[in-house]
């Protein structure tokens, strides 16, 4: 088995961000924003950041728990490919979420950057590629 997942290196950029209800988080799980809140991502979101911290219990009410997030193109978190086979031809392509904690090879929004690969564990090191607003 490899490593585990999340955050390996590189400068971050961190807010605190108010937490959608009835979901829980886990750290280093890529996050997107419904109506203002973050939740975790499902395969093909757009992820706005990485999880610093974790929501064990889920609230009752949008807002009940804040989060921590990394927004930062720089850091870099380590993910296993759960879609497609990890080729050293992926090596500095883009890629897709595959649900908060994966990464799928198919690129439809390319909101992923791999940066390093290991075919052995079938995981890679990503960057966000984040969009700016209005785009």
């Amino acid at each position: 088995m490899g490593f585990p997942y999340g955050y390996v290196r590189g400068p971050r950029l961190i807010n605190s961000r108010p937490v959608k209800s009835g979901v829980t988080i886990a750290q280093g799980d890529m996050l997107k924003i419904t109506s203002g809140y973050v939740e975790p991502v499902a395969a093909g979101d757009v992820p706005i950041g990485v999880a610093v911290g974790e929501v064990r219990v889920a609230g009752t009410a949008n807002g009940s728990y804040t989060i921590d997030v990394d927004s930062s193109e720089m850091s870099e978190y380590r993910y296993p490919v759960t879609s497609g086979t990890l080729d050293v031809a992926d090596q500095d392509e883009k890629c897709d979420t595959d649900g908060p904690a994966a990464v799928a090879l198919t690129s439809t929004d390319g909101c992923l950057l791999i940066r390093q690969i290991d075919t052995i564990n079938s995981q890679v090191i990503v960057s966000l590629l984040l969009a700016p607003a209005g785009v």
